[in-house]
């Protein structure tokens, strides 16, 4: 999720960091500008900041790519991980192909192999 974040130095647009064969680690900002901000309000120190846009979150490094997102970065600004499906959802795409499966199984033996025969 997109979120304002402030930092003491500039950054990089993207930092792409694969964990694993599975999974990359990805960091997209979006410069906005620099703001001065009181550290020590008693002795006066102000310290200026760098703000940016940035969006933190995870891919498979075999879906999107480091060149994915460093040739897009202001798409990956607004990407959102695709959420794991839970048992519900899982078991009615499964029961969605079964019926689809089924129906294809149907028209096979009803209609293709008949007229292959010349019945």
């Amino acid at each position: 999720m997109k979120q304002k974040t402030m930092y003491t130095e500039t950054q990089p647009d993207v930092r792409y960091s694969r964990v694993n064969g599975r999974k990359a680690d990805v960091i997209v900002n979006k410069y906005i500008g620099e703001e001065e901000m009181i550290i020590d309000p008693e002795k006066g120190v102000k310290q200026i900041m760098y703000a940016y846009m940035t969006n933190i979150f995870s891919v498979d490094p075999n879906t999107v790519t480091e060149t994915d997102v460093k040739s897009n970065p202001d798409f990956y600004l607004d990407y959102e991980e695709e959420k794991e499906k839970d048992l519900t959802e899982k078991v009615a795409v499964l029961e969605e192909a079964n019926m689809e499966l089924t129906a294809t199984i149907d028209n096979i033996l009803t209609d293709v192999i008949p007229s292959l025969m010349g019945i």
